[in-house]
């Protein structure tokens, strides 16, 4: 068997290890595969994306970089290099390897929706809006292109459309607990209580000891005047993930109508040693105040 033969026999393997989670074998695989052939943009491909997974980023940056000198008209690996970029929260250069892979095959609808988070990070909200539409377009049965598009009307403001996607991605993937959570969430922020606590419970039947799910339906209590079950729901959230500022913040506000000024003191002080701005964030999205 030639040495390219015997390269890919190693990417191979070091996929199969990377698809089940086992990292360190898999970089051992690609490092001998392109030991073997050091032309093996796949391997540099593939070894990159399991970098990324253990968050060293650089490293996967320096294997995206030789793949698209290997081959600079894949797409993918301008694809996946933007990708790292942008966990790096250096937008800029992921905006430009969206570009590019854009560029290159403009029916690359994940690229698409890349480059739209990327613009919400920045908070270009109308261009983010635009690229999700295409990637709709591209892929109009995918749910994720229709949640994207519902996070950036949330951000803008726009609550009645993003629940809109929100319902169209569960119809898509009606077992998501998370689209039920983010349309739990739109629909706090659009003040529609009693469907915010109807899409919070199934966000929990689905996802059980999910935080977020349990923040959510304390807010959609509290706005509905449930102080009780609020300050249950913000604790069990609590409980799950003590640094929760959203849940000390939302329990502070049920204690302050319980009476118990003291614990609510309490949690408002640790609420914003956590997040300095929570108050002003849970505003700018209308969760509160009322």
């Amino acid at each position: 068997m030639t040495a390219p033969c015997y390269a890919k026999a190693f990417e191979n393997r070091a996929l199969a290890y990377s698809q089940k989670g086992q990292y360190d074998r898999a970089i051992n695989d690609y490092d001998e595969a392109i030991r073997l052939n050091s032309d093996f943009e796949d391997a540099f491909k593939g070894r990159a994306w399991v970098y990324t997974r253990k968050h060293d980023y650089d490293r996967a940056i320096r294997d995206y970089d030789h793949a698209v000198h290997l081959n600079p008209s894949d797409a993918s690996a301008f694809l996946g290099r933007g990708y790292v970029y942008s966990e790096k929260q250096d937008y800029d250069r992921a905006s430009h390897d969206f570009d590019q892979a854009i560029n290159l095959n403009p029916g690359y609808a994940e690229a698409f929706n890349d480059r739209g988070f990327v613009s919400m990070q920045q908070k270009q909200f109308n261009r983010a809006i635009q690229d999700f539409d295409q990637a709709i377009r591209l892929r109009p049965d995918d749910a994720k292109g229709f949640r994207n598009r519902a996070e950036a009307y949330s951000r803008r403001g726009d609550y009645d459309r993003a629940i809109l996607d929100l319902s169209e991605a569960i119809r898509l993937k009606p077992n998501d607990g998370a689209a039920y959570n983010s349309r739990c969430w739109a629909e706090i922020s659009a003040g529609h209580a009693a469907e915010a606590l109807a899409d919070c419970q199934k966000s929990i039947q689905l996802k059980p000891n999910d935080p977020s799910s349990l923040d959510s339906r304390g807010w959609a209590y509290l706005r509905a005047g449930n102080s009780p079950n609020s300050t249950l729901d913000f604790s069990a959230a609590l409980g799950l993930n003590p640094k929760l500022a959203s849940s000390l913040y939302g329990r502070a506000l049920a204690e302050q109508r319980n009476g118990d000024l003291y614990h609510a003191d309490q949690d408002l002080a640790a609420a914003k040693a956590i997040q300095p701005d929570v108050e002003e964030d849970l505003a700018r999205q209308h969760i509160w105040p009322q």
